[in-house]
């Protein structure tokens, strides 16, 4: 999985510098992410 965007929920771009994502139990639909560098940190991941 790659993410080169991020946004919240008025459609403003969410600026970080660098993150991780992992996969649980081998499930795709199993995850987690955490985003470093953040400069607006009012986001919600659906």
């Amino acid at each position: 999985m790659k993410v080169d965007q991020l946004f919240n929920e008025q459609n403003e771009e969410i600026q970080f510098d660098t993150g991780e994502i992992k996969v649980k139990n081998d499930d795709p639909e199993n995850w987690e992410v955490k985003i470093y560098g953040v400069e607006n940190q009012r986001f919600f991941i659906l």
